[in-house]
């Protein structure tokens, strides 16, 4: 019978825990990087399978909620988790252990693995980056390249052909093309008809479909020429919005994709995925599911600098961050 280990007694499991509460830090404080490598320094690193699955547990229980702790998983589930993400499994099959859905485990996995390795380069600057257990003599890199996840010109090439690798043929794909290519026939100033604002609403948030249905096309083409014209970002965005007086069944998300589609040099697709991907690489500090005024306007510029430092349209931009988070974060094996 497999010993169970309880990482609530392990010394990293515990340095955590009495650091994290008093400081109140965030996901991407730097602060937190530095309390987290004099842990490590502290407790001899991460050198074992024990200390690593324990600080990795921490972590994301503090992503999930303590509450993690009463559904049953263990430091041998944690272990687990790692190694299927190592070898390019998806994570589903261990996720009933943790009381989420393997998408958001993927994702909270990720999120705890940047903050340790940030820590881990802070702590070992000096070091090589190919991470060898002494145990099984694995070599982690792959584990190390995601976790301190860089945004550069290769991983937006690389996602961005994923992206459309994956879409081609497909009804993402198809109505995307066909949005565009009917937009491209529009005079200035541009609109949405009532047949391409479905299609588009439908194509971002299928859910609200009956909704937007019941816009009529006077009132569809007069807001989405009124928001192409405003001048100002947010009036923009509220001349669409349902909750703004605009059209129905049109939130934020979807607002913000018309104004991609009819500008798309000036608007990015405002999407979670995308977020999460900004979180991982250090460049979101807000919530993943931040949809406010200001979180858009955040977003925004934070796309804006990428694509401008990368130089990508914001839409390659956005598939590639879209990829990363859907396909890559859950350990999916691009080659199969």
């Amino acid at each position: 019978m497999v010993q169970l280990i309880d990482y609530s007694t392990n010394t990293v499991a515990q340095a955590l825990r009495s650091f994290w509460e008093p400081q109140k830090l965030g996901e991407n404080s730097l602060a937190q990087t530095r309390i987290v490598s004099k842990l490590m320094r502290a407790s001899g690193s991460l050198d074992t399978a024990e200390n690593r699955g324990s600080a990795l547990a921490v972590l994301i229980e503090r992503f999930i909620g303590d509450g993690i702790r009463e559904r049953g998983p263990d430091i041998l589930d944690w272990q687990l988790l790692h190694d299927r993400v190592l070898e390019g499994k998806p994570v589903k099959a261990v996720s009933s252990r943790f009381g989420v859905s393997g998408r958001s485990l993927a994702r909270y996995y990720m999120r705890a693995c940047a903050t340790l390795a940030r820590a881990f380069m802070e702590l070992e600057a000096n070091e090589t980056d190919d991470v060898r257990t002494e145990e099984t003599g694995r070599d982690d890199t792959r584990w190390a390249n995601v976790a301190t996840l860089d945004i550069d010109a290769a991983f937006v090439q690389e996602w961005s052909d994923y992206y459309d690798k994956r879409s081609s043929g497909s009804y993402d794909q198809v109505e995307e093309s066909a949005i565009r290519a009917w937009l491209s026939k529009v005079g200035e100033p541009k609109y949405l008809n009532k047949e391409y604002f479905v299609r588009l609403g439908r194509w971002k948030t299928k859910r609200q479909t009956p909704r937007y249905e019941e816009n009529d096309e006077d009132e569809v083409e007069e807001k989405t020429r009124a928001a192409y014209l405003a001048s100002d970002k947010l009036v923009k965005l509220n001349t669409l919005r349902g909750a703004k007086g605009g059209l129905r069944g049109v939130g934020v998300a979807v607002a913000a994709t018309i104004l991609h589609y009819l500008q798309p040099d000036e608007f990015a697709i405002f999407d979670y995925h995308v977020r999460n991907t900004l979180n991982m690489a250090g460049h979101w500090s807000r919530e993943i599911d931040d949809d406010s005024d200001e979180a858009w306007l955040d977003y925004l510029g934070v796309m804006h600098q990428l694509s401008g430092d990368l130089g990508v349209s914001l839409r390659t931009l956005d598939k590639a961050l879209f990829a990363f988070d859907k396909y890559g974060s859950r350990g999916d094996d691009k080659a199969s």
